[in-house]
């Protein structure tokens, strides 16, 4: 399914009453690259969350989407609580949440 599919069923799918709260985990995360270096690339929640989700609640898309940049590089991040936190990444892939290091 497109995406322009999607957006036809969803339009649908309204006009019948069916939606009742928005979709944010069909969508991708709203989020910025803030600072590249040697050892991290750091990124930060933009939202707005009632239209994007987090990258907490989106991680394995971010995930996914950056790891081709990162090259050995932590995946470092500002959520939306603005709290520095770091997502792992094992071969491309998406393998939890840490603590930055000190």
């Amino acid at each position: 399914m497109t995406e322009r599919d999607r957006r036809i069923a969803t339009r649908r799918r309204a006009a019948r009453g069916w939606l009742h709260a928005p979709r944010t985990f069909d969508r991708q995360s709203n989020h910025e690259i803030i600072e590249a270096t040697d050892d991290f690339i750091l990124i930060r929640d933009l939202g707005p969350h009632d239209q994007y989700p987090t990258v907490t609640n989106a991680a394995e898309q971010v995930v996914a989407a950056l790891a081709p940049l990162l090259r050995g590089r932590r995946l470092e991040y500002f959520d939306s609580e603005g709290e520095r936190a770091q997502l792992l990444v094992v071969e491309g892939r998406f393998a939890g949440f840490a603590p930055v290091p000190k």
